[in-house]
């Protein structure tokens, strides 16, 4: 059955004559939302404060701002022309979208109207917006448990019924 459902999806290919035309999706109006309502526009405040900001994406606002900072000039969050002339998505953009992904781990598609970015652009953000984080500070951020930790951790698993569970996300 999971075989079948694989070979049905539809692979992304880009654009190839014959298909239908990409949506008229006014990234510039995306951008604009996203600046006026965490940033603030034209020296007037932002709408949404630095609670709304952390609520929203789970990161407080200048860290949002460092990762934007370290990775706004990676070639996937590069603005560039599309093949019709017209400015493809600001790098912004991605990663409000890519964030919100992460943040309420819900699906791609929940951010379009929003972000006015496609389904498959947003996956892409945050698949590479993740595996970017991961190579630059894993390292620094993620250690072993100490032994005592440990212990505690199997020890909370095993009051609730499962016996040699290291930890669960629940």
């Amino acid at each position: 059955m999971r075989a079948a459902r694989a070979h049905r999806r539809r692979h992304y290919r880009g654009s190839v004559p014959g298909r239908r035309p990409n949506k008229r999706r006014d990234c510039a109006a995306g951008r604009f939302n996203i600046q006026r309502d965490y940033f603030g526009v034209n020296a007037e405040p932002q709408i949404f404060d630095d609670r709304d900001f952390e609520t929203r994406f789970h990161v407080p606002r200048n860290v949002f701002r460092s990762i934007y900072l370290a990775f706004k000039d990676e070639p996937l969050f590069q603005q560039r022309k599309n093949a019709t002339g017209p400015l493809q998505a600001h790098p912004l953009q991605k990663f409000e979208a890519a964030f919100r992904c992460i943040a309420y781990g819900d699906a791609a598609d929940l951010f379009e109207e929003y972000v006015r970015l496609s389904l498959s652009t947003v996956a892409q953000a945050t698949r590479i917006l993740l595996e970017l984080i991961l190579r630059r500070w894993e390292s620094t951020y993620t250690r072993s448990p100490k032994q005592s930790g440990m212990k505690k951790m199997m020890e909370r698993s095993a009051e609730r019924g499962f016996l040699g569970c290291m930890g669960s996300l629940d």
